[in-house]
């Protein structure tokens, strides 16, 4: 009685902290009689995000399929909110789930990953909420990621107001979104990072001239006002006068325009590529207003005007590699300053692939007032309007393969690589000829300096062969780079850095099997050994009579090769038909020659796979008290023993199974293919019990830890 008094009572503590529920929308459930269980789903996703009992740290796991709609109703409008370390998740459980977007207005801590999103052009979605492939009014501390968002009426990601603060647009694939950019912050959103996203193709007009009633004369990448925003590692690339819409579009890689009060902002680490344009581009462009502690570092920008400051008092323009000019139109300044003051101009290259000395490297209109210039290497371009430099180079930096678009990608096609064309040669003057401006990597995540002083441009050279990618799945012991930082120790899961292992559920098992006629057969002390029998093309292995000391059984070695360490345990195809034939010993590498290795396998009629399992100190032959038995074993070669016990037990063949540590069963005790709170219930009522059947982390008791194994693997089985 007082037994299971502390079970349940144990139960009910636990229950308060169970983890989360996944709730399940397919395009084969219905939104009326489902439950949002796997087996009866929703239809659509915003009877999951509508749902009552939706609590922070939930997620809506939506399935493969067209979830997409003409009326704007289609558009999900998310109605709570998750709070810190517990979101609310809206997830897709493979690619290709279409939608129409989300609306996250006045709700914080929602993720939104993985979806494919668009947006019908018709005039009822030509709005910045409905028209987006995302909206935030008044949002905080949510996280955009992994999402493809394309042929939207508005901006792909839109940030509306000064309410939008603590945001994260993460690694999202936006193309052909319409009326101005691909991202936009406006209204002041403040302290949001924009990082690892690829931004091409924006259109001025989707559907031109009937739609878009945000029109105007742009089709940039980013457009953002506000303070504390970070911009990083974006690609902005392809937004072309050749896609349909663009009638004459101003484009700009990174805008900001006409907003009093823009401040703290950092621009680093991005790749904007626009010289296929066909129209005057600029790569960082801030203007009409005044704006302070504008910041652009480490980065690549390849238009006409890689960067232009208006109006901005005080700001930094570090470690970046520009290349100004478009080959098929024309030429401009490689950094111009008007009406600015307090601008800092250091350790840049400005690199032109034709000589153009009617332009400058630095452009000055009003702007000397806390002009801080030097160690700038500029090539086939004059220098500054007035006066010069004498810190200042003007020579070849000697890039890899800067010659066209194509080259400086590299071999791979793709920016942010070791093998990037504007990576410096061993011999370029660049080395070394920086000063200290407190940039503590380059646009690759090297450290910096390298040398005795920093390099100038984006990337800082290494005179070691670069640091290799790690492999997924494996464990690091040296160091190596993981979703794009490094790391010399932990784990590389296919998710990213992790510093205990990577969860792979199931786990792909490496197995190693030996015919049991195949393993070393010998006597024990009194004579007795194991026979051979062939019956209906099974061989196996048996001895008649029955032995309940180790010493006296017949024994089996059975030889396997391990190739890689890890627990494993021994899985015996076996013939056990009753009660008096069913038992062995067994272990591995030693004699088994203890009561407590007594394996009581499973009486069934005919041969099945089993694991084996150990009696232990304080089982029986109805219970074992290792269920099943696993062995830490190294790579190299290692010794099943087998040693007989009751006479007629067959033993066919022998296999080690390598296994995950992370629990990958379904702990599905009640049969109604859930782990859910009936599972925490019957293994609560089983603490301290001698039952062991619901000891989940095999160690020999039914405790606290078997109940926080179930209540952290709810789901469906």
């Amino acid at each position: 009685m007082c037994r299971n008094f502390f079970g349940v009572l144990l139960f009910l503590l636990i229950l308060g902290t169970a983890s989360a529920t996944t709730y399940y929308v397919k395009t084969t459930g219905n939104d009326t009689t489902g439950n949002g269980s796997s087996a009866n789903p929703w239809r659509t996703i915003q009877t999951c995000a509508s749902y009552t009992a939706l609590a922070e740290g939930d997620t809506c796991l939506v399935s493969p399929g067209d979830y997409t709609g003409t009326a704007t109703s289609s558009k999900v409008n998310i109605v709570k909110s998750g709070s810190a370390g517990k979101p609310i998740t809206f997830k897709s459980s493979g690619a290709g789930v279409m939608t129409n977007g989300f609306i996250i207005s006045g709700k914080s801590y929602i993720v939104i990953d993985g979806f494919d999103i668009t947006t019908p052009l018709t005039s009822a979605w030509d709005s910045r909420n409905y028209g987006a492939g995302i909206y935030l009014s008044n949002a905080k501390n949510n996280e955009l990621r992994n999402n493809h968002i394309q042929h939207t009426i508005s901006p792909g990601i839109y940030l509306f107001d000064s309410g939008d603060t603590g945001n994260k647009i993460l690694n999202n694939k936006i193309e052909y979104a319409g009326c101005y950019a691909g991202i936009v912050l406006e209204n002041g959103p403040s302290n949001n990072t924009i990082e690892g996203n690829d931004i091409s193709h924006t259109i001025q007009h989707p559907r031109y001239p009937t739609l878009c009633s945000l029109s105007g004369s742009d089709a940039d990448g980013i457009k953002f006002d506000g303070s504390g925003n970070i911009f990083r590692g974006n690609y902005i690339h392809d937004i072309t006068t050749a896609d349909y819409g663009n009638v004459s579009p101003h484009v700009d890689g990174i805008q900001s325009c006409c907003y009093s009060g823009t401040s703290n902002i950092l621009i680093e680490k991005n790749w904007i590529n626009l010289t296929t344009a066909g129209t005057y581009t600029q790569g960082v462009y801030v203007d009409d207003a005044s704006y302070t502690n504008i910041n652009v570092v480490n980065n690549v920008i390849e238009v006409i005007q890689p960067i232009n400051f208006v109006n901005v008092t005080t700001g930094t323009i570090y470690n970046n590699t520009l290349l100004p000019g478009n080959p098929s139109l024309t030429s401009a300044n490689g950094i111009q300053l008007i009406n600015s003051s307090g601008i800092k101009v250091k350790n840049n290259i400005i690199y032109e692939r034709k000589s153009d000395t009617d332009h400058y490297y630095l452009y000055l209109e009003n702007s000397s007032s806390g002009l801080d210039v030097g160690y700038n290497n500029y090539y086939r371009i004059s220098g500054v309007t007035s006066g010069s430099y004498a810190t200042d180079t003007s020579t070849d930096p000697k890039f890899l393969s800067p010659a066209t678009t194509a080259s400086i990608l590299g071999s791979d096609g793709i920016p942010f690589t070791s093998d990037d064309g504007l990576v410096l040669q061993n011999s370029s003057p660049a080395i070394n000829s920086g000063t200290n401006v407190s940039v503590t990597t380059d646009i690759l995540g090297t450290s910096r300096p390298q040398g005795i002083s920093y390099d100038l441009g984006a990337y800082e050279y290494l005179s070691i062969i670069p640091t290799p990618d790690c492999a997924i799945g494996n464990q690091i012991t040296s160091a190596c780079i993981c979703n794009g930082s490094t790391y010399s120790s932990g784990y590389c899961c296919s998710a990213g850095y992790s510093s205990s292992a990577c969860t792979i559920l199931p786990p792909v098992p490496a197995i190693l099997e030996i015919e049991a006629e195949e393993c070393a057969l010998s006597s024990g002390s009194t004579g007795i050994t194991f026979s051979t029998q062939s019956a209906a093309e099974i061989s196996y292995i048996y001895q008649v009579t029955e032995t309940s000391n180790p010493l006296n059984g017949g024994k089996a070695v059975c030889n396997l090769n391990v190739s890689e360490a890890g627990e494993y345990v021994i899985q015996v195809n076996a013939n056990a038909p009753n009660d008096g034939s069913n038992s062995i010993f067994i272990n591995v590498d030693s004699d088994a020659n203890s009561d407590q290795m007594v394996w009581d396998i499973p009486i069934a009629i005919g041969f099945q796979d089993s694991n084996a399992n150990w009696r232990g100190q304080d089982g029986n032959f109805e219970y074992s008290q290792f269920i099943p038995k696993t062995f830490d074993l190294n790579a190299d070669m290692h010794k099943v023993i087998i040693i007989g016990r009751e006479g007629n037990t067959n033993i066919n063949k022998i296999q080690l199974i390598k296994i995950s540590k992370t629990i990958s069963v379904c702990l599905d005790f009640t049969g109604d293919k859930q782990v859910n709170i009936f599972d925490l219930v019957y293994v609560a009522t089983r603490i301290l019990s001698p039952d062991l059947i619901a000891d989940i982390t095999a160690d020999g008791v039914v405790d606290i830890f078997d109940l926080i194994a179930v209540s952290t693997n709810f789901k469906s089985c």
